[in-house]
């Protein structure tokens, strides 16, 4: 199902593989899942005077776990549709920036510059975590990915496809 949302979204052309898709790192959002827990948690702390106040305490209490439930979920939804697609012919960047607003950019391999990638500070470093940029050829915006797990491998899985399609001079003549 998943499957078939990316390759929806994506809108694939014929014979187009989806090689990798490469999310950000639950670890990034490590303090809005520690915020999510004690949302969920708190109400529970204030269980029994919440109770006392029959209705009202327990409308209070209600509305925590649903106002935590509804947090939740946003960052989920955001964290779940936020992705680099790498296909066989092109790189793809969901960027999902709200509830409802979506932008999605795409870069042909063979109009790709150069591949970067860049990890800083001691998070970062420990848990392999980076950013990607990959640099277009002409007047197209750069494609910068962050948070990313692994970025040396991505970048070097970019740069072997980038090869290959030069070699095979996918690129079309104008």
């Amino acid at each position: 199902m998943i499957t078939m949302r990316i390759e929806k979204l994506t809108q694939l052309q014929p014979d187009e593989e989806i090689l990798e898709i490469v999310r950000e790192d639950p670890l990034a959002h490590l303090m809005k899942i520690a915020m999510f827990i004690l949302w969920v948690l708190a109400p529970f702390f204030l269980l029994y005077p919440l109770l006392q106040l029959g209705w009202v305490g327990l409308s209070v209490f209600t509305l925590f776990l649903f106002s935590a439930g509804w947090f939740g979920w946003c960052v989920f939804h955001r964290w779940s549709h936020t992705m680099f697609v790498i296909t066989d012919r092109r790189i793809v960047d969901v960027d999902q920036k709200g509830l409802l607003r979506r932008v999605v950019s795409e870069i042909p391999l063979y109009r790709i510059d150069q591949v970067t990638y860049e990890i800083g500070g001691f998070f970062s470093t420990l848990f392999r975590l980076g950013v990607v940029v990959v640099t277009t050829a002409g007047q197209a915006a750069d494609l910068e990915f962050r948070r990313v797990r692994q970025p040396a491998r991505i970048s070097a899985l970019i740069n072997d496809l980038r090869r290959v399609v030069q070699e095979e001079d996918y690129a079309p003549r104008t």
